[in-house]
């Protein structure tokens, strides 16, 4: 029996005094794709204010502002050193329950940690997703022929299953492609994303197709990172299925190409699927050895630097997720060191960079 009584201050105070509540919070954060300003919106503080916070420069000890990041970041309250309620979206009920609240089919055995939003922010970046998705993705049909879809889901289940609906395209405009649907999805433009993506991925499936034998590995991997882009964008329309298949087919792809960071991103991608509909520990085996596999020596990239911190705060989080304070704190503080070798808050994977705060 889980309780049900108030929160009891005990509970949250020395967990959150020794540092542990911030980096999970941040690790969370980040899962989720969330900036600094945005969760600030959500929790009515500023996203500098939430910067201090994560960063342990003042103490995360205020029960009300834990429960309500618990809230948003889909963090099991223990995680955070508080007990567990029966309301909102930290409430593990059985599967009946579930798939009551939510009006339709969900895949799993407890909610979606790393959904990106609330019911509410879904709908609305499902509506602003298809108002977008198939006119700009594929050729309006002729006359009296049916319409095509408008829910991007459905557009990627299209080019996915359905019959070739691209031609191949030149290798470095599909990694431009590719880069920029990345830095997309990175900076939430989710309506562009959903306009360009599906168009992307079939392009990249006949590219990869069509290559020669001198430049499979390199389409392969371009394809592995187009798949990439779109499970992580599944996983913020909480489509867990779809998810699965798009990174399955990013590891098999990854698998075959040219590069060890999309493979360890794939299988990054994978991990996520597996954590969403249940299976906590093989996704954090699954991280920890991806993670084991391109350890960085002295003289890692950049790039390198942030695929390797995503896998260790991914399995931060996934740890929290299960309720291990302990691996959770472990993954925080090895992420933590690779921050510090990479000198500021930026994913160079997209090219993408944060200003400290």
């Amino acid at each position: 029996m889980r309780s049900t009584g108030p929160v009891r201050p005990a509970l949250a105070v020395p967990f959150a005094r020794r540092g542990s509540a911030g980096p999970i919070v941040r690790a969370a954060r980040v899962e989720m794709g969330l900036t600094l300003a945005e969760l600030g919106r959500r929790c009515g503080y500023s996203a500098s204010q939430v910067s201090r916070y994560e960063r342990g420069v003042q103490p995360l000890t205020d029960i009300t502002l834990l429960r309500r990041l618990a809230e948003i970041l889909r963090i099991p309250p223990q995680a955070l050193g508080l007990a567990e309620t029966n309301s909102g979206c930290t409430r593990h009920a059985d599967l009946g329950e579930r798939l009551a609240a939510a009006g339709g089919p969900m895949v799993g055995h407890y909610p979606a940690w790393d959904g990106g939003d609330d019911p509410v922010r879904r709908r609305e970046l499902l509506a602003a997703a298809a108002g977008v998705a198939s006119a700009a993705a594929f050729r309006l049909p002729p006359p009296g022929r049916a319409p095509l879809p408008s829910s991007p889901v459905a557009v990627l289940e299209g080019v996915l299953y359905g019959p070739a609906s691209a031609q191949p395209g030149e290798l470095p405009a599909v990694r431009a492609a590719v880069a920029q649907a990345r830095a997309d999805f990175q900076l939430a433009r989710y309506g562009r994303l959903a306009q360009q993506l599906p168009g992307l991925v079939a392009s990249a499936m006949a590219t990869h197709e069509t290559a020669d034998a001198g430049e499979r590995a390199t389409a392969a991997t371009q394809l592995a990172e187009a798949y990439i882009v779109a499970a992580n964008f599944m996983v913020k329309l909480n489509d867990d299925p779809l998810a699965m298949t798009l990174a399955d087919r990013a590891l098999l792809a990854a698998a075959s190409g040219d590069d060890p960071l999309t493979l360890a991103d794939a299988r990054r991608a994978v991990a996520t699927a597996l954590r969403r509909v249940g299976h906590r520990a093989r996704s954090r085996d699954l991280l920890t050895a991806a993670a084991a596999d391109i350890e960085p020596s002295g003289l890692a990239s950049p790039d390198h630097l942030s695929v390797y911190g995503t896998l260790l705060a991914v399995a931060a989080y996934t740890a929290a997720v299960d309720g291990d304070r302990a691996a959770a704190t472990e993954f925080i503080t090895d992420a933590r060191a690779v921050a510090g070798r990479l000198g500021r808050d930026a994913n160079y994977r997209t090219r993408l960079s944060v200003r400290p705060t």
